[in-house]
């Protein structure tokens, strides 16, 4: 794995200024960054990418966070560390139980 891919960290989310300081925070950090606005777009992108950390929004357009990271935590190969990113602090517990590495809320 390059260092390029060991650093990329995929961030998910479908404001576009959130998305915008994330990743210009990651940036300034030395990470590679690769955005999705939805949970579809982002399932293609983990497919592709492989990055070494996806960053998901709790409420997407087209879907919950949970649900993607459900469906990313059953993809094939190694464990994709996966955080979940929400302003709604009661999400921890359920965010957990289905796959997420962490929380910040």
């Amino acid at each position: 794995m390059s260092d390029a891919t060991e650093r990329l960290v995929l961030v998910v989310d479908d404001d576009d200024d959130i998305r915008e300081v994330v990743t210009d925070i990651l940036r300034e950090e030395g990470y590679g960054t690769a955005e999705a606005r939805t949970a579809a777009e982002a399932e293609s992108a983990a497919r592709a990418r492989r990055p070494a950390v996806v960053l998901v929004d709790w409420l997407l357009p087209d879907d919950r966070g949970g649900g993607l990271i459900t469906r990313l935590r059953a993809e094939p190969g190694p464990a994709l560390p996966l955080v979940l990113l929400s302003g709604f602090p009661d999400v921890d517990a359920r965010a957990r139980s289905l796959g997420a590495t962490r929380v910040l809320a």
